[in-house]
């Protein structure tokens, strides 16, 4: 019995080792994911929002990003904390060469998910939108990241049934 594993093992090997794409390195990535890279590092900051009949609230944000997948994409964690409580959320930031849009996919503790999408208007500017229901109505999110060196600024505006319920800045540094 070992006699035969030793072979069974012989043979896998020798297979595994003379395939030649099982052994290729993965190819780089395009332009656009690499542009995804100013997203990488420890971000630290505030968010300023305004919800609807509230007052305006002060959060603090942080947002860590790395690159995975062989480079072909770049994950996310934030973190908002206010008087209210905390909100965490996932990110998953990619490039899809078929609709040439980037995707900001974003999940939360709430059980929120949405998937911005969007282009480069610029060097340093990423506008985004989610578009989805909300309670029944058409709802959407826009979002416009700029990088300048080491700060990023974000808009937001999140809109259901044509009404504006929510609008805030992100304002953080490396």
């Amino acid at each position: 019995m070992a006699r035969s594993s030793a072979y069974k093992f012989a043979a896998f090997a020798a297979l595994a080792l003379t395939s030649g794409p099982a052994l290729c390195a993965d190819p780089p990535p395009p332009p656009e994911v690499q542009q995804l890279f100013v997203f990488v590092g420890a971000w630290r900051g505030k968010v300023e929002i305004v919800q609807s009949g509230q007052s305006a609230q002060t959060l603090d944000f942080q947002f860590d990003c790395k690159v995975v997948e062989a480079a072909w994409a770049v994950t996310c964690t934030g973190i908002e904390k206010g008087a209210d409580g905390t909100t965490t959320e996932a990110d998953v930031l990619g490039y899809d060469p078929n609709d040439k849009l980037v995707h900001f996919f974003t999940v939360d503790n709430a059980g929120e998910t949405h998937d911005h999408k969007g282009r480069w208007t610029s060097a340093d500017t990423l506008a985004l939108e989610h578009t989805g229901t909300l309670e029944g109505k058409p709802f959407s999110e826009k979002l416009t990241i700029v990088f300048r060196d080491r700060d990023l600024t974000a808009e937001f505006i999140g809109s259901a049934g044509g009404a504006e319920i929510y609008r805030g800045k992100i304002s953080a540094k490396k």
